[in-house]
């Protein structure tokens, strides 16, 4: 009886570092330090869900754990009520890329100068507009997306598709863990962004790149909130890091 009560009180104190991962195998929860190529990187997390999950859910996941910045689209069809079960080969943030794909094939994923994309096949026409010019100096990453999103080319695509922005949308990404030291927080980074003859996609990855670990996403829905089957958009950072 004492061995059987010793074994559990090892049991006890260990079971919280291991974690479940496909059939049955169990491996220990020690992140390795992420650096190196951004698609070689590990997804390490001890929540991470890939049965009966959202694509943003499992991306927000990997981009967070790895520290890659990247952009998402998410399919006008890609609610909450879509559940996808993700089988990746290894937790590297390649494989689990591919997972995405693989259990839904009207996405693909590409590596853009340091940005990772994901998006529908058939992604949205707001995201290929052209910007003439955005000139922006010094400015907060999240001042240098309220001016893409005030810039007259993007106003115009949104009158173009019938969008207007979800009034009662308020952000809702990964944020950077909240200051419990008691220390005054460091002022906000600024970036300056100088481009010509640029999509609004490149914008957004110019905006994640600058600060080289946020991610941006993009999504437009119906709905009857406020007036019948009207369309809306949402843009915001799914990961958000601000410094």
């Amino acid at each position: 009886m004492k061995r059987i009560r010793k074994l559990a009180l090892i049991f006890f104190f260990i079971a919280p570092t291991l974690y479940p991962l496909g059939q049955g195998t169990v491996k220990s929860w020690t992140c390795p330090e992420q650096k190196g190529p951004m698609l070689e990187r590990k997804v390490c997390n001890p929540n991470i869900e890939l049965n009966s999950t959202t694509i943003d859910r499992l991306v927000m996941t990997a981009f967070s754990s790895t520290g890659a910045p990247g952009g998402v689209s998410l399919s006008i069809n890609s609610g909450k009520d879509i559940l996808y079960t993700f089988k990746p080969a290894s937790m590297d943030l390649r494989d689990m890329l591919d997972s995405i794909v693989e259990a839904a094939p009207d996405y693909e994923w590409k590596e853009n100068n340091g940005v990772i994309n994901l998006h529908p096949i058939n992604d949205y026409l707001v995201l290929n507009t052209t910007v003439a010019e955005f000139d922006v100096e010094k400015a907060t990453k999240g001042d240098l997306l309220v001016a893409l999103k005030e810039s007259p080319e993007f106003k115009r695509a949104l009158a173009e598709n019938g969008l207007s922005e979800f009034p009662l949308f308020v952000g809702g990404g990964l944020s950077a863990p909240p200051n419990l030291s008691g220390a005054k927080p460091p002022p906000p980074k600024v970036y300056s962004a100088h481009l010509n003859n640029v999509t609004v996609r490149e914008i957004l990855n110019e905006i994640v790149r600058l600060n080289g670990r946020s991610t941006w996403l993009y999504q437009e829905f119906n709905s009857d909130l406020f007036e019948r089957n009207k369309r809306y958009y949402r843009l915001y950072f799914l990961v958000d890091h601000s410094n």
